[in-house]
């Protein structure tokens, strides 16, 4: 039984390439259906090293995700100790970790544009579904470089907000310490580095 559904999928995948080589070369007569092999090929070739675990995507997410959680401990530190101010203010991510989201956001949408040119195949083939496989996981890849990037830039928004609110605060408490001759005890906010 399974010899017999191998082989009707392997002639539906025959049947798919030379539809497929047709249909290439008739859209894209310059590179068609060898431009749509060689397109996929090393598509599939670079894109299992850059979002496979250890892979480029895998090392920036496991860094965001770290930074994510450091942030988390300095914003509940700050909510736990509400009656003696926590001064720890969270720092960006580093330069490092953003050229590198900008570099591989570059790679898998220059793969997402080679992807988007490849003449489709017919839908019920073999081909069809590691095209489609290969869309999905470098357009959530792309997603997910984007949610971070935006992420970062939000957590930092909300803290430059909160460092203009306790140097207000701070300004306060100095003018009114000035007017009755005293010094208020807050201490500066303190850098907390990234570990």
């Amino acid at each position: 039984m399974r010899d017999k559904e191998r082989q009707v999928q392997q002639r539906l995948n025959i049947g798919a390439l030379q539809d497929w080589e047709a249909e290439a070369t008739k859209s894209r007569p310059d590179s068609g259906f060898t431009g749509n092999v060689q397109t996929l090929s090393r598509i599939l070739e670079e894109l299992p090293g850059l979002i496979d675990s250890g892979g480029q995507h895998a090392t920036l997410v496991d860094g965001f995700e770290k930074w994510l959680g450091w942030v988390s401990e300095i914003w509940q530190d700050r909510d736990e100790s509400s009656s003696k101010p926590r001064w720890d203010f969270v720092e960006a991510m580093g330069d490092s970790w953003k050229a590198e989201n900008v570099a591989l956001t570059r790679r898998l949408s220059l793969m997402s544009r080679d992807l988007a040119k490849i003449t489709p195949p017919r839908e019920d083939s073999g081909i069809a579904l590691v095209l489609a496989t290969c869309t999905a996981l470098v357009d959530g890849a792309l997603d997910e470089l984007k949610t971070m990037h935006d992420t970062e830039r939000a957590v930092m928004e909300r803290e430059r907000v909160w460092v203009d609110e306790q140097l207000s605060l701070m300004s306060q408490d100095t003018a009114r310490s000035s007017d009755v001759g005293t010094t208020s005890g807050n201490k500066r906010p303190q850098r907390r580095p990234f570990p």
